[in-house]
């Protein structure tokens, strides 16, 4: 083979190993992203979790306060 060809045959292979690296450290760093974002989502619905139930135990804590207010007021 001549040196022109032998010099493109290396280029080639040095550029597919290039963009294999290039290629790899991007995905990479993509799900490191993804997966602090999935970290985030858990806390968030975390933190509704925990909303909820409070707003399910002060709609309670209000119902039967109305339900008392109600019993006074007939009993008047």
């Amino acid at each position: 083979m001549t040196p022109i060809v032998t010099g493109l045959i290396i280029a080639l292979i040095a550029v597919l190993i290039y963009s294999s690296i290039v290629t790899y450290l991007y995905f990479r760093e993509r799900d490191k992203e993804e997966d602090e974002l999935a970290l985030d989502r858990g806390k968030v619905d975390r933190k509704v979790e925990e909303i909820d139930k409070r707003l399910k135990e002060f709609d309670k804590v209000r119902t039967s306060s109305a339900k008392i207010d109600i019993k006074e007021e007939k009993e008047r």
